[in-house]
């Protein structure tokens, strides 16, 4: 199985309430890598780093309603 990892960085603390800017590449890497297939895709950092967020963001994208 093919492992993939994503760091979202230290600094990044914005809430659900705040607007989701500055994260393209992430969002754009982490839904490149969910449409590639089979495999394990870990995002990681640390408490309030906006590990949540981004994966709800990335899964926004109309090919993956049915996921949700």
């Amino acid at each position: 199985m093919e492992r993939r990892c994503f760091d979202t960085g230290r600094d990044r603390t914005a809430g659900r309430d705040a607007p989701f800017t500055g994260r393209t590449e992430e969002v754009r890497r982490l839904r490149a890598a969910l449409l590639e297939g089979p495999g394990l895709t870990v995002v990681r950092g640390e408490s309030g780093a906006g590990v949540s967020r981004l994966v709800e963001e990335a899964l926004l994208a109309p090919e993956f309603a049915a996921w949700t």
